[in-house]
């Protein structure tokens, strides 16, 4: 489609672009925006790398990152609104959907707006050489503006405003020194987009870079959000895969937290008689699936690390993240940090049909014999060691009448000895 007539030393993007001019609702004016901004960001990593400023040039990076990922996501969730759009079944589902489709264009904006603030300060740094470049930056981030202005034919752009987080004014002021121009980070860019670019790191380079992150809070005079910061876990090898695969499989990962959802709308709907077994059955079924194709994509990025118990561990960390609030919240982020287990029942592919009333009563019948049946075995059980009671009384009571027969006799015998010892004893005299 995009014909050179010479070879050129730079990443073609015919792809990005066939996507963006063919005859679907997305990726649309968001996901374009989106990626211009990125492009704006990646220049102004350049001009800082030439600037010798590493703190301006790894949140130009930052930045890049987060908005290629918002290319990607603007583009699912204006799909999965459509699709709530087409169905409308469910208004809780269909409200949330436009939301998540509304918020992801501020967001981008918002990102947009960061980009050419940190655009504004590399070309007021005092090096001449760089500024034609910081200033085409900024043009880019003009244009990515007017991009996501000329997507008003979407639908999901709802007459909705979210509070924006207060933007400092730093920036803007003198005091850049020819060679430093990192501005505060309360200005560029927001935590949101330094968290981000924290968990995506080696696990081993976690620690430091957290600590330098609220190192810069504090700073910029953020001492509360610098103690967040400072308080963060490391994640643990298991919830480190699990955010790597949010970043680089998102669209699966997409796929399991709906996948998730359904499931445990359909246990709910099984729980309240509403729903088949064959139904529980079918979601479950798709829910084994997501997590089987993310662990086949987590074998192919940890390669020999991917050990059948650390696979093992987030596939329970996965299941766990699918079916809870927080736990999915985190897993799209990729803020994991601990591993995850479901908790309660799991899924209730168990659940079966109601009986016919028929097969209660015979149920109900075969219980009721089989507690008689117990009784009369504890019944007859007593009775036998009664019996043997009064078998053992009885004995004892004529061995006692035996004993008392032999007394009496004895008796009789001293006291006939006795009358006759008192006759002698009267002769005598």
């Amino acid at each position: 489609m995009w014909d050179d007539p010479e070879p050129v030393d730079i990443p073609r993007i015919d792809d990005l672009l066939d996507a963006l001019a063919a005859q679907e609702p997305a990726p649309g004016g968001g996901s374009a925006a989106a990626f211009t901004g990125a492009i704006a960001a990646a220049v102004c990593a350049k001009v800082a790398r030439f600037a010798d400023d590493g703190g301006a040039g790894a949140q130009a990076a930052a930045l890049c990152r987060r908005l290629t990922q918002l290319a990607a996501e603007d583009a699912h969730v204006f799909t999965r609104a459509l699709r709530e759009l087409d169905r409308r079944d469910d208004d809780f589902k269909l409200g949330r959907a436009l939301d998540e489709a509304a918020d992801a264009p501020l967001r981008i904006a918002e990102a947009c707006v960061d980009v050419a603030v940190l655009a504004s300060a590399l070309a007021a740094s005092g090096t001449p050489e760089l500024q034609p470049d910081a200033r085409a930056a900024a043009a880019r981030r003009r244009r990515c503006e007017g991009r996501r202005r000329a997507g008003g034919g979407e639908p999901r752009r709802l007459e909705r405003r979210r509070p924006r987080p207060a933007r400092t004014q730093a920036l803007r002021g003198g005091g850049l020194g020819r060679r430093r121009v990192t501005p505060p980070l309360a200005a560029v860019p927001d935590l949101d987009a330094e968290l981000d670019a924290l968990y995506d790191l080696p696990l081993e380079a976690f620690t430091k870079a957290r600590n330098d992150l609220a190192a810069r809070l504090r700073k910029a005079h953020q001492s509360e959000a610098a103690a967040e910061v400072r308080g963060l876990k490391k994640p643990t090898a298991v919830a480190w895969a699990a955010n790597r695969l949010a970043r680089e499989d998102p669209k699966q990962v997409a796929t399991l937290l709906e996948a998730g959802e359904r499931l445990r709308e359909v246990q709910q709907r099984a729980l309240a008689g509403k729903a088949s077994h064959d139904d529980v059955s079918d979601a479950a079924a798709a829910e084994r699936d997501a997590i089987r194709a993310l662990l086949t994509s987590a074998r192919k990025q940890l390669g020999g690390k991917a050990t059948p118990a650390l696979l093992d561990r987030l596939s329970q960390t996965l299941r766990a993240a699918a079916v809870d609030e927080q736990g999915r919240a985190l897993l799209q982020r990729g803020r994991l940090t601990e591993e995850l287990k479901a908790v309660g029942f799991g899924p209730l592919e168990a659940v079966k049909p109601a009986k016919r009333r028929g097969d209660e009563v015979a149920r109900a019948a075969r219980e009721r014999v089989t507690a008689l049946r117990a009784e009369a075995r504890r019944l007859t059980a007593e009775a036998r060691d009664a019996e043997g009671a009064a078998h053992d009384a009885a004995r004892a009571a004529e061995i006692l009448r035996e004993e008392a027969d032999q007394k009496r006799a004895e008796a009789d015998r001293a006291a006939t000895e006795l009358a006759e010892a008192e006759e002698a004893l009267r002769a005598r005299r």
